[in-house]
């Protein structure tokens, strides 16, 4: 049965594309960074799956991440791709990249991104999605900002 819904679950989510202002090695943003780390580790080890993030070249408070090649896919692991982009308005090269590589999921990390949340929502047509709210939308955290 497991073995089942693993084919399934692989056959249906063969590439995720995933949208986050920040990733690795940005640190500043903490927990959402790890967590979408963790996720591409543990799930990038299922046969078949492919994931594409796309994020900024940025750490939260602005500075530029040196270490990574900007504007173009790098590899993160062995089923996962990175663009880090250095556009501020991503969105002509985010629909470009969404095209050319058709992924099965749309993964959308937060809710508050203008260009990683919002926009995305907006502008892509006919591709499953995924938002990931994180607890953005609890009365607690919205009291706060």
């Amino acid at each position: 049965m497991e073995k089942r819904i693993q084919d399934e679950l692989s056959a249906v989510l063969e590439k995720i594309f995933i949208l986050i202002p920040w990733f690795s090695p940005a640190y500043k943003a903490g927990g959402p960074i790890q967590s979408i780390a963790n996720l591409v580790d543990t799930m990038g080890a299922a046969e078949g799956m492919e994931f594409y993030i796309f994020c900024g070249n940025k750490d939260l408070d602005g500075t530029v991440l040196h270490t990574v090649a900007h504007d173009q896919w790098v590899s993160y692991n062995e089923n996962t791709k990175v663009w880090y982009s250095s556009q501020a308005a991503i969105l002509p090269v985010l629909l470009r990249e969404i095209k050319i590589h058709s992924p099965a999921v749309l993964y959308i990390n937060g809710v508050f991104s203008w260009h990683y949340a919002l926009k995305p929502l907006l502008y892509t047509k006919n591709i499953r999605k995924i938002v990931a709210a994180r607890g953005m939308l609890n009365p607690g955290a919205l009291s706060q900002k």
